[in-house]
């Protein structure tokens, strides 16, 4: 079996089916997993998959894999993200595989991996692969449990946190994936009016790409939660670990308002508190941060990273852009955009105003949505590191924790390579109008020096 390590990536792995990944793959993983695990006196692992048509045969194939090196393994079957991480917090199960390929078009799956405080990521992920590579495989003899109480438990325990002072209206975008069979019952059983689009599963063609952060998918959304008078509309990634927002005039609120949102209310309560702001995150939210007397700690995008750095800070909240949410206060460590939807209907179920009137409330900035930009896998980080060292001499201030995040006169612009494809990432916001107008100037002029980036100010996103 030819094995690409291209597919094992920052984070997680993802490949091509029928290119990239296969039953004998999902297999050989399930071998090289349970090796990897015993080799930390790891024999317990929860398994779960999203509703992609191959996601059951290798599931099926990896738990093969896992038994025959004696680990035991727990079936939770289809699961959203949220349930798999908690379950593992809960019943102190180490072990942990998502079979996913989150927001990736429909020839993709995935594997996620656990251990420890939540997904391994970087070494970890490449020390499977030289096991797979290797073939010593630790024999054993293991068994395979059904494991519903996954699911159930996480369910009953935001069932009795959540409660709302008043019926919300809400539009449920599950992108026609796994959400469909969680969300919606879900936010009825609290209460809610709920209006379905896209529940029913369709991996085949899906309605749009079920991605949070592209602009374009929310179109539907915009649509019905307008026509309806929603008070607010959720629309939810492929595995249900990512959440966006939008609020009752049809505009999108991604990661890092719904963080500065979830701020406003946790951080007066909870002085001093530390705050992880991804860098691609507002600077609203440092303000807001600061203001309320917690303390914000810039870090990686990634939400493994960022995972990391929660649990490394005890921080009490934390925000990606592309819709990750963290909240441990009465919770768990890890990411859940389940738990944070219901704390954001929980805090405007406790408002006289409309989820609009209390984001336009915040501190304002003028910002370009996150711009993906096609370039050769090879070679991007480099590329990256090229135009960190352009740019530094030219910024007022710099952080170099994961690309640049450049700070001038006018704002800040962040440049950085995707640890998930071969595309590099770009944002820009300003104070004024005016001066995102220069600040984009001021970039485009310094990327014409590298003719790999083609930027385009129209177009968000690019899947080269």
């Amino acid at each position: 079996m030819t094995i690409n390590p291209q597919i094992f990536r920052e984070y997680d792995i993802r490949g091509i089916v029928d290119e990239d990944l296969s039953e004998e793959f999902a297999n050989v993983l399930g071998k090289a997993y349970g090796t990897y695990l015993q080799n930390f006196g790891t024999k317990d692992v929860l398994v779960a998959r999203d509703t992609r048509i191959t996601s059951p045969a290798y599931q099926k194939a990896l738990m093969e894999g896992l038994i025959s090196t004696g680990c035991d393994v727990y079936d939770m079957g289809i699961a959203i993200v949220s349930t798999l991480y908690f379950a593992r917090q809960y019943f102190k199960i180490d072990g942990g595989v998502m079979v996913s390929a989150s927001h990736n078009p429909p020839q993709y799956n995935g594997f996620k991996l656990c251990h420890g405080q939540n997904t391994i990521s970087g070494k970890e992920i490449q020390e499977v692969l030289k096991i797979m590579q290797s073939g010593k495989f630790i024999k054993g003899q293991g068994k395979v449990d059904n494991f519903p109480q996954g699911n159930e438990k996480y369910y009953k325990e935001i069932r009795n946190k959540i409660k709302l002072n008043r019926k919300l209206k809400v539009v449920v975008d599950s992108s026609a994936a796994i959400a469909g069979l969680f969300i919606p019952k879900l936010l009825r059983d609290l209460g809610c009016e709920v209006i379905e689009l896209f529940s029913e599963i369709n991996w085949t063609n899906p309605p749009h790409i079920p991605d949070p952060v592209i602009i374009e998918a929310y179109t539907e959304l915009i649509k019905k939660v307008k026509e309806n008078n929603a008070d607010v509309g959720v629309m939810f990634d492929g595995d249900a670990d990512r959440v966006g927002f939008v609020d009752e005039k049809g505009r999108i609120q991604l990661g890092d308002v719904i963080l500065t949102f979830l701020v406003q209310d946790y951080l007066p309560k909870n002085k001093g508190a530390k705050v992880i702001v991804e860098l691609k995150d507002s600077e609203m939210v440092v303000d807001e941060v600061d203001r309320l007397g917690g303390v914000p700690i810039f870090w990686k995008t990634g939400h493994s990273l960022l995972d990391e750095k929660v649990y490394e800070e005890k921080a009490l909240l934390c925000g990606e852009m592309s819709c990750h949410y963290w909240i441990t206060k009465d919770w768990y460590y890890f990411d859940d955009a389940v738990y944070a939807m219901c704390q954001v209907l929980r805090i405007l179920s406790s408002s006289a105003k409309k989820i609009s009137e209390i984001i336009d409330s915040f501190p304002k900035y003028y910002a370009t949505p996150e711009y993906r930009i096609g370039v050769p896998e090879e070679g991007k980080f480099d590329l990256v590191k090229d135009v960190v060292e352009y740019f530094r001499p030219k910024c007022t201030k710099i952080l170099d924790l994961d690309g640049i995040r450049g700070y001038t006169e006018d704002g800040w612009f962040l440049f950085r390579a995707s640890n998930t494809g071969p595309l590099v990432s770009l944002r820009v916001e300003a104070e004024t109008p005016e001066g995102l107008e220069r600040l984009k100037s001021f970039v485009s002029e310094g990327l014409k020096n590298f003719p790999e980036v083609h930027l385009d100010w129209n177009r968000q996103y690019d899947t080269h």
